[in-house]
């Protein structure tokens, strides 16, 4: 799919000349000619505007396409890499790659950017650290890390997780202070990502973060003077390292050697990049692995597409982890199940107890509901009045039912609860909140069926609000029956309750110790029991019911309403 060439050819310049083809190619390419047509072959040359530079041979059969760097990052294994899978993606594609380096000199880069302007090429592939490399606008083009002016997509790894993965794995490993290493260029570009991803996880860790940052021109002997200030005893400040390369992270893990530093023993470093010995053998380090095949695909795919109207301008690929080098083997036996356990509880500590109190809570909650550890009421009394009765005077209400009360539960105990529903209050401005409150607690156990007896400071008012109280026989009241009379008697009329010692009680009332019979707090309160408007829905609430009747019956002998 190569473009239309507008630009002067070397048949143009044959023509220009008044020589043959073959002349003006042995001119351009330097190759022996007689003088008189030297001569005629560069005027021609000039005359038809074909700049000395341009070798065209063959571009009208083959399609090409140019990618643009620097000689010195070529020569990084990194670099060669991206070199080599993106020339592979345009070989199966049926393209051929010029590869261009300009070894950091601008100008010879905006000459290579003139001579692809000038020629049948596709596209060009950049990774330039010129922020102000201007690529033609008909000139199909894409970088790689950083940003270009223009339209020009700029595809790269995620740098910004990678950094924030690297700090993970570190806090994995074991390490808990930890240090950032970088030397690059100044110029805004995607690299600059894996220190901000770094940096932002180990403040979500709360973990401290030393960095040192040195410009590409810096002396690599800085990091050993940075490293050597913060040995103190023979022990590094930090034991977790992080480093922009590869590249950097192997010169580290030498200087760390020299000074006594074990790695990855006291120190543990990770590099950038996931380079390779040999290219396919052990990784070098212990890395963050750019997906440089797939980057390379993707820079070729996008520099091949007609358009870009919907590319966006940035394309992040993931990356990803891996062991290497000097991390190898690095594993939760060697350095102890304990070891690990320990360094993930210092991490999560505080998760751990948000978690046992969520935990608490809810074997509380499901506790209660089942009523673990509880010893179950076989009958339960529901005390509605204004004012609350002393504790001691509702034990011994308790200890007067349970005396003649039967183990309906199979507990092998006879026990019996009073609940209290009070709606009376000291507190004035919420007596009404109060007073809802208590009729919504005493609905509720009416509701589940709780309670059978009803112990009533006023029961008229109580039957006009609840209509809950059964005739004398059990059975309920008529639908327009409000009234409580014939339905209720005196504790003081009750020959087998009266009889009942219920002792003293002691409780304190605004500060002050009050003691009393509980007895005349008693004998005023009218004993009924609860109207059912249904019949019982399983054996267990039929066998309740059957058990507090017979109680009913004992309480009440010789009783009148």
């Amino acid at each position: 799919m190569a473009k239309q060439n507008t630009a002067p050819t070397m048949k143009d310049v044959a023509k220009e000349a008044g020589v043959s083809l073959g002349t003006v190619s042995k001119v351009i390419n330097g190759i022996p000619v007689g003088d008189e047509c030297r001569k005629k072959g560069r005027t021609g040359h000039q005359d038809a505007g074909l700049p000395h530079q341009r070798l065209r041979q063959g571009a009208e059969e083959q399609p090409h396409l140019h990618r643009g760097g620097h000689s010195a990052q070529s020569a990084q294994p990194f670099f060669s890499m991206v070199a080599h899978y993106i020339n592979r993606a345009l070989v199966n594609r049926g393209y051929r790659m010029l590869l261009c380096d300009t070894e950091y000199d601008y100008t010879k880069e905006r000459e290579m950017v003139q001579m692809v302007a000038q020629n049948k090429v596709d596209g060009i592939i950049a990774l330039t650290y010129n922020p102000d490399l201007k690529i033609p606008p008909d000139v199909r083009s894409v970088s790689i890390d950083r940003y270009l002016s223009g339209s020009t997509t700029c595809v790269a790894s995620d740098n910004y997780n990678g950094g924030r993965l690297a700090a993970q794995k570190l806090v994995e490993n074991g390490c808990k202070n930890l240090a950032f290493l970088r030397i690059g260029s100044p110029l805004t570009s995607e690299t600059n990502k894996r220190r901000d991803g770094f940096v932002a996880e180990c403040e979500a860790m709360q973990l401290p973060c030393t960095q040192k940052i040195l410009m590409d021109d810096a002396p690599l002997s800085e990091f050993e003077h940075f490293l050597e200030e913060n040995l103190k005893d023979g022990r590094l400040a930090f034991d977790g390292i992080f480093c922009v390369t590869d590249k950097l992270a192997v010169a580290v893990i030498k200087m760390l050697r020299r000074m006594g530093q074990r790695v990855p023993e006291d120190v543990q470093v990770i590099g950038y990049d996931g380079l390779r010995a040999f290219g396919d053998q052990d990784y070098y380090c212990s890395t963050i692995i750019q997906p440089v095949e797939a980057m390379a695909e993707t820079c070729v795919d996008l520099v091949l597409q007609d358009s870009h109207a919907n590319t966006p301008s940035l394309l992040c690929l993931p990356v990803r982890y891996a062991y290497g080098g000097h991390h190898q083997g690095m594993t939760a036996p060697e350095k102890g199940r304990w070891y690990w356990f320990k360094n993930w509880l210092h991490y999560h500590w505080l998760y751990l107890i948000i978690a046992a109190v969520a935990l608490w809570v809810g074997i509380s909650w499901l506790g209660n509901a089942l009523h673990w550890g509880e010893t179950l009421p076989d009958y339960q009394i529901a005390y509605v009045g204004k004012s609350a009765l002393p504790e001691d005077t509702a034990h011994a209400i308790e200890a007067a039912f349970a005396q003649y009360g039967e183990d309906l539960n199979g507990d092998g105990i006879v026990s019996v609860k009073l609940n209290q529903y009070v709606s009376d209050t000291e507190d004035v401005e919420n007596a009404s909140t109060y007073a809802l409150a208590a009729q919504m607690q005493f609905l509720a156990d009416m509701n589940a069926e709780e309670s059978y007896f009803l112990l009533l400071d006023d029961p008229a008012h109580f039957q006009l609000d609840y209509q809950a109280l059964a005739n004398w026989d059990g059975t309920p009241p008529g639908d327009n029956d409000y009234t409580a009379a014939g339905k209720t008697v005196p504790w003081a009329d009750c020959p087998t309750l009266a009889g009942y010692d219920l002792g003293t009680y002691q409780t304190t009332v605004l500060g002050t110790t009050v003691t009393g019979s509980s007895a005349e707090l008693v004998n005023g309160l009218f004993l009924g029991r609860r109207a059912f408007y249904e019949e019982p829905t399983n054996e267990k609430a039929a066998h309740a019911r059957e058990g507090a009747q017979r109680l009913w019956e004992i309480l009440t002998e010789g009783a009148t309403p």
